[in-house]
C-alpha cells in the first residue's frame, strides 16, 4: 500500500508543478506580449490578395470530353 500511495502522492505533486507553472507563464509573459508588424507581414497587407488578379489558364476548361453531347 505504501507504493501506491507514494506513487499518487508524486503525480499529485507533478499536477500541481504543471498547474502553478502555467498560472505564472500566463500571468507574466502574456501581459507584455504585443504584435509586432514584420516587413512580411507588411508586403503581405499590401498586396491583399495575388491570387485574385491571376488570368484563368486551364486549357482544359474549354475541352469538350463527350463527343456525343
Amino acid at each position: 500500500m505504501k507504493g501506491k500511495t507514494k506513487i499518487v502522492l508524486i503525480i499529485i505533486i507533478i499536477l500541481l508543478a504543471a498547474a502553478g507553472g502555467y498560472y505564472l507563464f500566463q500571468k507574466y509573459f502574456q501581459e507584455g506580449a504585443e504584435e509586432v508588424q514584420s516587413f512580411g507581414s507588411q508586403l503581405y497587407d499590401s498586396i491583399k490578395g495575388p491570387a485574385e488578379r491571376i488570368p484563368e489558364t486551364n486549357p482544359f476548361k474549354r475541352v469538350k470530353l463527350n463527343p456525343f453531347e
